[in-house]
């Protein structure tokens, strides 16, 4: 139960989903890592090493079929986690809309203080050489915990909910800049949880570094439990009767509600175009952290913490971007009577053509110091999400936005998958002989992307599109007290 007094606001679901993130990734890499070493000891039984802070951990990371066997289990964990939460978020839109923002962002809270509690025992048992266990029963224990995230909706049902608890607290006139705020709080999260958990893992070891990670992951749910304001919306029209629908007749209303929804957003060129340039980008982001690790670290040597250091490089920017440069230029815009969905959309262009040269300028670098300045330029893919979410949104009123953000995450979440494999298999099949070959089908990907962007994406079709992904006779919005600000300009 949230604490007395407090009301519906954005930075709630700001606070929140960076604790999801932050918790996601001080562990992430160090996680990796310990798959990587736990494969060794199975692929080179004849090189002891239980820490990073070993010196045959690097005799390990250059291993070419060390590196490719970690890619696919890291492929498998992806997978386990993945498949599972794009089923859950088919159904999870009409959920959300009916029940709230909050159980959901609940239940994918107790599924990473899970993963926590698995990989510090798996950390524990690795560190320590505790016999008894095999490289197998340690990867399929991490392989479990990943099931269990997905079957809860993992990070993908949390951002849905934190994206509908926005649009519930917003008007679309400032939506924009606590979207900007989202993908900002992750940049935060990004930049902190590597260096971190890199930091952590090279100085103290993995166990240390997963109590980090449960303390997080325990600050997450006290915060969501004790904290958090609901603020659902009602999304039945007000003279339905209150009957008590049976779980069969739920899950089907679920499916058509996200059917209809879908149907919805294809029907308008430009939502369709947005769409599929949101999919590009979170294809791009799908298992890239991984084979950063994985490619820096057969060409430069990099560990985790040299990672860490990348990504706080790196995410410095998006935040400064996000939070400081990009809101203050849209504020500056529109006091000078500029047109807000024209210079979204340049913006948006702007970046798709930027970050492709930064994913060409990673394919090329000889250099580790090279590699890092390259997220000057690959640091402007952050433009994308942000902008694209909030001219979307624009679809639907307030009592359908779960459905509409779990419609769109399907798309993500679909392209996650189709990428993860297909990024891993490129990576396995050219780590040999053009292990760049990832950063060039990147590139390539973003090509399309600003095409796209220039062909489908304008003003006529943004305003073409509002409001036209539901009929004023299907649904009656109403405020209530859970919702104050709906009436409100945030």
């Amino acid at each position: 139960m949230a604490v007395c007094g407090l009301q519906p606001h954005p930075y709630h679901a700001l606070i929140a989903f960076f604790l999801k993130v932050f918790a996601i990734t001080v562990g992430y890499m160090p996680m990796q890592q310990m798959i990587l070493i736990i494969v060794c000891s199975d692929v080179m039984p004849e090189v002891s090493v239980s820490s990073v802070r070993m010196p045959d951990y690097a005799i390990c990371a250059a291993n070419a079929t060390v590196s490719a066997t970690a890619a696919s289990w890291s492929l498998s964990q992806q997978l386990f986690e993945s498949v599972p939460s794009l089923f859950v978020i088919c159904i999870a839109g009409y959920f959300l809309d009916k029940y709230g923002r909050t159980s959901a962002m609940i239940l994918s809270a107790l599924s990473v203080l899970f993963t926590a509690v698995t990989t510090l025992t798996v950390a524990v048992i690795v560190e320590h050489e505790i016999e008894g266990y095999s490289a197998s029963a340690l990867l399929y224990a991490l392989l479990t915990a990943a099931g269990f995230s997905g079957i809860a909706g993992g990070l993908v049902l949390f951002r849905t909910a934190c994206s509908a608890y926005l649009s519930d607290t917003t008007l679309p006139a400032t939506r924009t800049r606590y979207f900007l705020l989202l993908d900002a709080a992750m940049s935060v999260a990004i930049t902190g949880g590597p260096l971190i958990g890199g930091s952590l893992a090279n100085t103290l070891g993995f166990t240390y570094t997963f109590g980090v990670t449960l303390g997080i992951s325990l600050l997450l749910l006290v915060h969501l439990l004790f904290i958090f304001p609901s603020s659902q919306t009602h999304s039945e029209p007000s003279n339905q009767t209150n009957e008590t629908k049976s779980a069969v007749q739920a899950f089907m209303d679920s499916i058509k509600a996200t059917v209809d929804t879908l149907k919805s957003i294809c029907k308008f060129k430009t939502a369709l175009a947005l769409i599929t340039i949101l999919t590009i980008i979170g294809f791009l982001l799908a298992g890239a952290q991984v084979f950063f690790l994985f490619y820096t670290g057969k060409l430069f040597g990099w560990t985790s913490l040299d990672f860490g250091k990348f990504a706080l490089f790196a995410a410095s920017q998006k935040i400064l971007w996000l939070s400081v440069l990009l809101p203050s230029f849209l504020a500056f815009i529109q006091s000078r009577g500029g047109d807000k969905i024209i210079w979204e959309i340049r913006i948006l262009r702007v970046g798709i053509f930027v970050a492709t040269v930064g994913e060409l300028c990673y394919a090329f670098a000889p250099t580790s110091n090279l590699f890092m300045l390259c997220s000057l330029f690959a640091s402007f893919s952050c433009f994308a999400g942000p902008t694209i979410r909030s001219l979307l949104s624009t679809l639907v009123p307030p009592s359908h936005q779960g459905r509409l953000f779990a419609s769109i995450q399907i798309f993500e979440s679909a392209a996650a998958i189709v990428a993860t494999a297909a990024l891993n298999l490129i990576f396995q099949k050219t780590v040999n002989f053009m292990p760049n070959a990832v950063f060039l089908s990147m590139s390539a990907l973003l090509v399309v992307a600003f095409v796209l962007s220039l062909w489908a994406v304008g003003k006529e079709g943004v305003l073409g599109m509002e409001g036209g992904g539901v009929s004023h006779t299907e649904v009656e919005v109403v405020a209530t007290e859970e919702t104050p600000l709906l009436g409100q300009d945030v």
